[in-house]
């Protein structure tokens, strides 16, 4: 599917599995509207899969707010530009659909549980990447330093 036919398919809850790689590409997609906007319409497109009969309750609030920031840190970091199709996202910056890049910074206790499906939970196991450029992250990391969390 092109990213057009994608966002019909999410939006028309064709779909049958939203995992990690759908939920890539869709926070990818909603990206492009900025981070509040797109965040608000991944949480509603999982909102309403969820909402679906018999749907696979894999991607819920944590693991979406993941998605995003993971694509939004390699895309920034990379310079890549949020115009550009996913599968040529995905070409550059194949690490950010690893279905288990989430297993480096969160437990799969923390990740699965409850209270992880309702709210964002932050990661246990190691940081997310911080956003910061890095002359405003040095100040905030001193030399041999550990980032505030």
């Amino acid at each position: 599917l092109d990213d057009a036919q994608f966002l019909g398919a999410i939006a028309s809850q064709s779909l049958d599995a939203l995992g990690t790689p759908s939920l890539t590409r869709c926070a990818y997609l909603c990206l492009r509207q900025g981070r509040r906007e797109g965040m608000d319409r991944l949480l509603a497109e999982i909102s309403a899969f969820q909402g679906r009969p018999g749907a696979n309750r894999f991607a819920h609030e944590t693991l979406a707010y993941f998605c995003m920031h993971m694509v939004h840190f390699y895309a920034s970091s990379s310079g890549w530009s949020l115009d550009q199709p996913f599968a040529a996202f995905a070409g550059t910056c194949a690490q950010a659909l690893d279905p288990f890049l989430y297993k480096r910074h969160y437990s799969e206790a923390l990740l699965f549980s409850e209270l992880a499906k309702m709210s964002l939970q932050l990661p246990d196991l190691c940081p997310l990447p911080t956003m910061l450029p890095r002359a405003a992250a040095a100040v905030l990391v001193p030399p041999g330093g550990h980032e505030a969390r």
